[in-house]
């Protein structure tokens, strides 16, 4: 009878340490699920806030502006809006130096390179005055191409779109709203 209470008494100590065991590892595996959809989203929110959204956004008015500007409804603050561009231009290559680290991948893009160089060139020359612009050589060069802008334009825009998907999927995903 002894025997058997001592019996008794292991086995259910020895099913609640198990059930401990059980409920412990349960509890570590949420816990790192959880830390990684925390990481994910903070993430893609910083690439979003700090990287792709201010790039977005700068383009998004720059094409409204060049739009505009193209069409020569805005002559008489030609300068204006050059000295505009070659900012926002500043503000982009800035951006993409600092928050160089919430690119995907182990290297930066070449074509976040050719978009850096390109805008330089051309606010070397474009922005330093009313009727400032590139020379016919240097318009010639591949790294002042407007393709170069046009598929970094297109790249900003899709990848935010992508982002912005991706990051909308974590908060649904973890019930996030």
């Amino acid at each position: 009878m002894e025997s058997e209470a001592i019996l008794t008494a292991s086995i259910a100590a020895l099913v609640a340490f198990v059930g401990w065991i059980v409920v412990h590892l349960f509890s570590m595996h949420a816990t790192k699920q959880n830390i990684k959809w925390q990481n994910a989203i903070a993430y893609r929110k910083a690439q979003l806030e700090e990287l792709y959204g201010p790039i977005y956004s700068m383009l998004k008015t720059n094409e409204q502006i060049y739009a505009i500007w193209k069409r020569g409804d805005i002559k008489e603050i030609n300068f204006d809006v050059k000295k505009n561009f070659e900012s926002n231009n500043n503000e982009i290559r800035r951006i993409l130096q600092q928050k160089a680290h919430l690119i995907d991948g182990n290297e930066i893009p070449q074509l976040f390179i050719d978009f850096m160089t390109s805008a330089m060139i051309w606010n070397w020359y474009c922005a330093k005055g009313d009727d400032a612009k590139l020379p016919d050589a240097v318009k010639a060069l591949p790294e002042t191409s407007d393709i170069i802008m046009d598929k970094f334009r297109v790249h900003i825009f899709e990848k935010t779109k992508i982002l912005k998907l991706k990051l909308d999927e974590l908060y649904k995903k973890n019930r996030i709203e």
